[in-house]
């Protein structure tokens, strides 16, 4: 995922980063194991699938996998880190420095599908509040003048 907010990363992320990915995951999603840069699609029950195994397929088999329809939409995987504090606190470092941490047993290399899915009870809490403060925000302006 895009860094939004540099200041909130340790200078060296970009090593680190490149470590987790690299070095340590061997190059695969620590959660489902899908390889980085591979290309595919997820069938409907959320397998990886790389394209030439797409496309080897026999018909029957492919509308069991992929549905009715028999289409997917190709993707590439890129494996990003993900900092383990959304659920269960494991990194406080954050609250505590002001920094995301740069400390390998606090996060986990991650394709997109396993990073978002990991990440969405945080995001759906946030926007839960942002939507909440632009209600409030906008509550004032349509009252009648007295």
């Amino acid at each position: 995922m895009p860094v939004k907010d540099q200041t909130i990363y340790p200078r060296h992320w970009k090593q680190f980063s490149l470590y987790i990915r690299t070095e340590r995951s061997g190059g695969k999603c620590e959660v489902c194991g899908v390889d980085n840069y591979a290309v595919g699609a997820r069938d409907r029950f959320g397998e990886f699938r790389t394209e030439g195994s797409i496309h080897s397929l026999n018909s029957d088999v492919g509308l069991h996998l992929f549905g009715d329809s028999f289409t997917f939409k190709m993707s590439r995987i890129v494996l990003t880190v993900a900092h383990l504090d959304a659920e269960g606190d494991i990194c406080r470092c954050q609250d505590e420095t002001g920094f995301l941490c740069a400390n390998p047993d606090h996060v986990k290399a991650m394709c997109q599908k396993c990073h978002n899915s990991y990440d969405r009870p945080k995001r759906n809490k946030n926007a839960k509040i942002t939507n909440e403060a632009k209600k409030d925000a906008n509550r004032g302006l349509f009252t009648e003048a007295v």
